[in-house]
């Protein structure tokens, strides 16, 4: 007996479609395929060229920090005692930190970055909040040392964390 193979398909998926402007707006769309080879791509509207790309994927964010991107200047330390860490220390409160959270992953979404490895506030509960375990993997950023007392937590505190919030992601 034979075995049957298919020589054709749809794949659906987004679409990049670059603008004159310089804007790229995503659309869903599907790439037909028979006999191994791309024959038609179904969008939702007219571009005259599609970029089909793979999900990217980024491999160091901190996602607290996205609203305050493009902010850095002079040293680390000073920077993160001026910019960053007052910009994080709202993230204990559950409601900002699932707003900037879900403001994040549209930001994402929107350069066409599908997975990343995020790392989030200093509070457990802002991360397990985020809802990013959709796409991301995260966890509370380790801090000990000179930062704001009420943003730093002794590491094996944050690891117990960490492991309860692996728990908290496999039985969700």
């Amino acid at each position: 007996m034979s075995e049957k193979t298919t020589n054709h398909g749809t794949i659906a998926g987004v679409l990049l479609a670059p603008q004159a402007d310089g804007t790229v707006t995503r659309e869903v769309g599907e790439l037909q395929w028979r006999d191994g080879r791309f024959r038609d791509v179904n969008a939702t509207t007219a571009a005259p060229q599609l970029l089909i790309v793979p999900g990217f994927v980024d491999l160091h964010v901190h996602w607290p920090q996205g609203h305050v991107r493009g902010a850095f200047s002079g040293q680390l330390l000073p920077w993160l005692r001026d910019c960053i860490w007052p910009a994080e220390a709202g993230f204990g409160d559950a409601l900002e930190a699932t707003t900037r959270a879900h403001a994040f992953a549209k930001a994402l979404l929107r350069a066409g970055t599908t997975t990343a490895m995020t790392f989030g506030p200093p509070y457990l509960s802002a991360s397990l909040q985020a809802g990013l375990k959709l796409f991301a993997y995260d966890g509370p950023a380790l801090m000990e040392v000179n930062a704001p007392e009420d943003m730093c937590t002794p590491a094996s505190e944050v690891l117990n964390e960490i492991a309860a919030m692996s728990d908290a992601v496999i039985t969700n």
